[in-house]
C-alpha cells in the first residue's frame, strides 16, 4: 500500500512535504504553567508539488533546559493538492482511499553548545 499513496504523492519527483512558515501568534491569552505554548502557525503547505496556504495549531514545550519540542498536525484534502485517491488494484477495486489527510510532525530542537572562545579561559 505504501507504494500506491508514494505513486498517487508524485514521490519520485517530489521527495518531500514542505511547510514554511510565514506567520506564528499565541493561541491563547495567558499560558497555564505547566502545559506547552499553544500557536495558530499559518505558511505555505507543499504537497506533490502544489502549494496551499495553511493553518494550524503548533504547540512548543521545553524539554529539559535546552530543548523544546515542537509539534503540530492539520487535516488536508488530497484533492486540494491534486491527488486523486489512489485505488490499489487488489481486492477487485474493494479498497478505495478517502479524500481527507492527516499530517502530523514533531521537531526536537537544542541549543547548540558555545564553542570554546581563543580568549576565555577554560
Amino acid at each position: 500500500m505504501d507504494s500506491v499513496m508514494h505513486n498517487a504523492l508524485k514521490q519520485e519527483q517530489h521527495r518531500t512535504i514542505e511547510y514554511r512558515l510565514f506567520e506564528m501568534k499565541p493561541n491563547t491569552q495567558e499560558h497555564k504553567p505547566g502545559t506547552p505554548f499553544q500557536f495558530a502557525a499559518t505558511g505555505a503547505l507543499t504537497v506533490a508539488g502544489v502549494t496551499r496556504t495553511n493553518t494550524m495549531i503548533v504547540s512548543i514545550e521545553p524539554i529539559e533546559k535546552t530543548k523544546l519540542k515542537v509539534t503540530g498536525n492539520t487535516a488536508v484534502k488530497m484533492t486540494d493538492f491534486g491527488i486523486t485517491p489512489p485505488a490499489p488494484k487488489i481486492a477487485l477495486g474493494a479498497i478505495k482511499t478517502g479524500d481527507d489527510v492527516k499530517i502530523y510532525f514533531e521537531w526536537l530542537t537544542a541549543q547548540r553548545k558555545e564553542a570554546a572562545s581563543p580568549n576565555k579561559a577554560p
